[in-house]
């Protein structure tokens, strides 16, 4: 059906038609004849269709939008299409909807929210039939719609109000349809049922972000969040996304936004792109001022807990080193040495002609020399250096440096540091909390091997929320306290939280007449779950010592047992040359596997 200039409908008012109305019937009667008193039956009055119906119901487009004065209505036929009435989650969308190069705004009545939006109706507006185009004047400014359902006479059968964070979008398709001559009327019947066959697969969110994930809450996730969001930060891709496939532009705003934010809180570092959007947003004054920033927030993360691969950290300041240099900013040379050397242990020290010192360059600085135990060529050096200086007010800085360190690695700073005993002590008891399974499983069994008195209780909590591999270990330790470890458990066996079988099975380890005793008293206990896990206890005793054996057994696999049989070597009295040629023979076969 072709679109005429004369098809333009003048704005009225709503009819309202009641479909029980009826026509009165009067009585007569004729002279001297008494009144009729046969039954008579009512004609209906033939229902009138609104005038500002007419024209589209005498037609055959399944739909109809209209501005009107309360506000934009989108009319359907009844028994057209997929149901509207009795949907949960009514909600809209719209895009940029092109046939055969003509432009027309398709607003579309969708279900649900997120990746699992169904599509149920269509509109077609024009940008430049007067009637058309006050409906889009209307959706720029509010993205407001009555849906209605009406019969074959104009009567609504159903309708419901909604709203989409819309607008900024329709200003985004005027725009996008202007530079493809909104002027041309094109077949709207035919345009119409073009769209509707397409039945809402431009809302499919397949391959996109989710635009409305909260803030990312580490770096490593920020990072992903970063990968994921530079492909649409390019003029061309956020047109696609805000014009053909109806995400909201304060969705995409804030979800950039957000992403920003946390990547310039930890440092990390952006492109070009990202780099002025994150100006444009206010985040720094300029691009010079933002890579200060970037540089001082990554050095900072660096001395703290991440979950950043050593890789992705080296990688992320070799990019902030070449933006340094290109916006001319001067870095000190002691933190310069450092990043230097870092990049080179991860063979990205190309273009770093010499060497720029090692941990004697940091001058003292505890929280720079903390940083070089990241660099195994500098490790043994930044231990020393470290251990001049007050390295006891540290501890908990030294725990987190250690945490990055893989398995071998840390056995060999352990063997550094073990005649302080108050240090190491002190580190392990700050070990039990690491990220990082190596250092947590070394601090567990270096505490039993060590027997520090106030570990008992710290230990206790983390057999209750090891991973699922790791907490006979922690058992172990445990076990190793006699008695005391005994009393320890005790208080946590009336309330196990469903942990009853760790309880038992740390239990059975006991070992000595004064612990074995008191375990077997448990099992007369008042409390009912106590006794039950008591004596479940002396059910598990074969499991544990087939356990035991295992970790006392070297049968060459290089997996957690090998590691924490090789913590009590570390932390003794072994000559520590004889550690380490053992420790290098591990690392000649491929390393550990943990």
């Amino acid at each position: 059906m072709e679109v005429r200039d004369s098809d333009l409908l003048p704005e009225a008012g709503v009819v309202e038609v009641d479909a029980s109305e009826l026509g009165e019937v009067e009585e007569e009667s004729e002279p001297g004849i008494g009144p009729d008193t046969s039954p008579r039956i009512a004609a209906a009055a033939a229902p009138r269709v609104p005038d500002h119906l007419r024209e589209w119901l005498s037609g055959e487009w399944p739909t109809y939008a209209l501005r009107m004065d309360d506000g934009v209505r989108l009319y359907r036929r009844r028994g057209v299409g997929r149901p509207l009435a009795g949907r949960t989650g009514l909600g809209l969308a719209c895009r940029l909807f092109v046939h055969e190069e003509v432009p027309w705004l398709e607003v579309a009545a969708v279900a649900g929210a997120g990746g699992t939006v169904e599509w149920l109706e269509s509109w077609l507006v024009h940008f430049e039939l007067v009637e058309d185009a006050a409906v889009v004047r209307a959706l720029g400014e509010r993205f407001e719609a009555r849906l209605i359902e009406v019969d074959e006479a104009g009567r609504v059968v159903w309708d419901a109000l909604v709203e989409a964070p819309l607008a900024p979008n329709v200003v985004r398709i005027r725009q996008a349809a202007d530079r493809r001559d909104a002027r041309r009327k094109g077949d709207r019947g035919a345009a119409l049922a073009a769209a509707r066959a397409e039945a809402g697969a431009w809302l499919d969110r397949e391959g996109l972000p989710v635009f409305d994930a909260p803030e990312p809450a580490t770096p490593a996730e920020t990072q992903r969040t970063l990968v994921e969001l530079t492909p649409w930060m390019t003029p061309e891709a956020e047109e696609r996304l805000l014009v053909e496939r109806s995400v909201p532009a304060e969705a995409l705003d804030g979800y950039r936004r957000r992403t920003l934010a946390a990547a310039v809180q930890v440092g990390l570092w952006l492109p070009a792109d990202l780099a002025q959007r994150a100006v444009q947003d206010g985040l720094a004054p300029n691009a010079a001022r933002l890579t200060a920033q970037l540089v001082e927030g990554f050095y900072r993360l660096c001395g703290k807990r991440h979950d950043l691969s050593r890789e992705a950290v080296a990688r992320n300041w070799l990019y902030l080193a070449r933006d340094a240099e290109q916006h001319g900013l001067l870095l000190e040379p002691q933190r310069l040495a450092w990043m230097h050397a870092l990049l080179r242990s991860a063979g990205l020290g190309e273009g770093i002609a010499t060497a720029t010192g090692g941990p004697e360059t940091a001058k003292g600085d505890m929280d720079l020399l903390l940083r070089w135990l990241a660099v195994p060529e500098g490790r043994a050096a930044a231990l020393r250096e470290l251990q001049r200086g007050r390295l006891a007010e540290y501890t908990p800085d030294l725990a987190v440096a250690l945490d990055t360190l893989d398995a071998l690695d840390l056995l060999d700073a352990l063997l550094e540091l073990r005649g302080n005993e108050d240090l190491l002590a002190d580190l392990l008891m700050a070990g039990l909390d690491a990220r990082g399974r190596p250092l947590r499983l070394a601090s567990a069994a270096g505490l039993g091997h060590l027997g520090l008195r106030r570990a008992i209780v710290p230990l206790v909590h983390l057999l209750l929320r090891a991973d699922s591999a790791d907490w006979r270990f922690v058992g172990s330790a445990i076990a190793s306290y006699g008695a005391t470890g005994v009393r320890a458990l005790e208080p946590m066996l009336a309330d196990p939280r469903g942990k009853e079988d760790r309880l038992a099975w740390t239990l059975a380890g006991f070992q000595g007449a004064a612990a074995r005793r008191h375990v077997q008293g448990l099992t007369e206990s008042g409390e009912i779950l106590t006794a039950a896990i008591a004596r479940r206890a002396g059910e598990l005793r074969g499991d544990v010592e087939a356990f035991r054996a295992s970790l006392e057994a070297d049968d060459g696999v290089r997996d957690a047992r090998a590691f924490v049989r090789l913590v009590p070597r570390v932390l003794g009295d072994e000559e520590p040359g004889e550690v380490r040629r053992t420790l290098v023979a591990i690392r000649s076969q491929g390393g550990m596997d943990i």
